[in-house]
């Protein structure tokens, strides 16, 4: 009975972590199906609705060296995550805002969001790029994606960075997921 208190204050307390970890697994794909996502869900005991649709957010930050020395990677780190926490979900507690790639020259975030109205995250979005860049000297680039279910959120993350990879010419913007596209094989081009 005490193990179990001790752990229901624990988990109290780190709640958004446990959330932030649920979310990280997700995108990473590490759930066969949507059941093993909701037994999951109950053995963290996290009130997740997997029957709702979410929207995903890409944020790409690039060309970071600049602000990294100057802020430092952590404080960086915590203010980019914090700030697109508060300005697209309206929490100043971040527990939908994943960090997932990061290099010496950029870092990806994901923000899973369940508001679904694309207009409203464009307008958010916008947002975020204009707080940004106010402040930092380096590029921040949105793609919102379509609205999916729980399950599918691991392959919308794969298309979201293949689609930004590929586009590469795509900053200091927000696009929608289907508003660029994949080249062919034939448009592709191999600069020697």
């Amino acid at each position: 009975l005490q193990r179990s208190s001790e752990y229901g204050k624990w988990l109290e307390k780190n709640q958004r972590f446990v959330i932030l970890d649920f979310w990280k697994q997700l995108l990473e794909g590490n759930y066969q199906d949507e059941a093993e996502i909701i037994n999951d869900l109950k053995e963290r005991h996290l009130s997740i609705k997997t029957g709702h649709l979410y929207t995903i957010i890409y944020i790409k930050l690039s060309n970071i060296e600049e602000d990294i020395e100057k802020y430092q990677k952590s404080v960086f780190d915590f203010v980019i995550e914090n700030t697109i926490s508060e300005i697209i979900a309206g929490k100043t507690e971040n527990d939908s805002v994943v960090k997932f790639h990061a290099t010496d020259n950029f870092i990806h975030y994901f923000a899973i969001s369940e508001d679904n109205d694309r207009e409203s995250l464009k307008i958010k979005c916008n947002k975020l790029i204009d707080f940004y860049r106010d402040k930092f000297s380096s590029i921040i680039t949105c793609c919102i994606g379509n609205p999916c279910k729980i399950s599918e959120i691991p392959q919308i993350r794969q298309n979201l960075e293949q689609l930004m990879y590929y586009n590469i010419g795509v900053n200091n913007c927000v696009i929608f997921e289907n508003e660029i596209k994949i080249p062919d094989k034939n448009e592709i081009q191999i600069l020697d």
